[in-house]
């Protein structure tokens, strides 16, 4: 499975928005806005994705992988995103060494985006906007309060739901007594979504 960014950023980010973005065919560029895949005779696989203001690429169809889903469920626990006039950020506050180096070789896998380690070691930065507008149109939330699943982890089969319930576990998850698994978050609605995620594997959530 993938996502094809061409049309997933052209249904759910502005006309504007998509002036800043070019379709990278070969050695020629088009604006996302003006750029239909249906008029090209072209494999999508071929098509890359940049930032007017980046020579960073995404790949126009992007894998589902399990890298992927996993970076989301780490998202869901400890990360955040801001966008201002300067910078847009995907980013996450991580303290144990282990965890870290692992969420910066799946950036660099997924994204093939070498991602900033700050504040005294513990803010890993994903300075892209087309990262930032792919978490913010996956639905996944800007900060805390505003987490959810992103709606297509739900349609995925058993393997990628595990992956990213693994992932959420890491964050913000814990064992109790009598094998409990306790979840933690402030967003109710995430706590909800993970709870449906769960019923996949007939576990019960309350």
């Amino acid at each position: 499975k993938s996502i094809n960014l061409i049309s997933f950023f052209k249904e759910r980010i502005s006309k504007e928005q998509q002036k800043q973005i070019f379709v990278v065919i070969g050695n020629e560029t088009k604006e996302l806005s003006e750029f239909s895949l249906n008029e090209q005779d072209i494999d999508i696989g071929k098509l890359k994705l940049r930032h007017k203001f980046s020579k960073h690429v995404l790949p126009a169809n992007l894998e589902i992988s399990p890298e992927l889903v996993r970076l989301l469920g780490y998202y869901a626990a400890e990360g955040y995103s801001r966008i201002n006039k300067w910078v847009s950020q995907v980013s996450f506050r991580i303290c144990n060494r282990e965890m870290q180096n692992y969420i910066i070789y799946l950036i660099k896998k997924v994204f093939d985006n070498t991602a900033s380690l700050g504040e005294e070691n513990t803010k890993i930065t994903i300075c892209n906007k087309l990262v930032y507008y792919l978490f913010e149109c996956l639905g996944c939330g800007k900060g805390a309060y505003e987490k959810r699943v992103p709606s297509f982890i739900f349609g995925l089969d058993k393997s990628l739901a595990r992956e990213y319930l693994s992932a959420f576990f890491e964050g913000d998850g814990s064992i109790i007594k009598d094998r409990n698994i306790v979840f933690y978050s402030v967003s109710r609605s995430l706590l909800d979504d993970v709870s449906l995620l769960m019923s996949k594997f007939k576990v019960i959530s309350r």
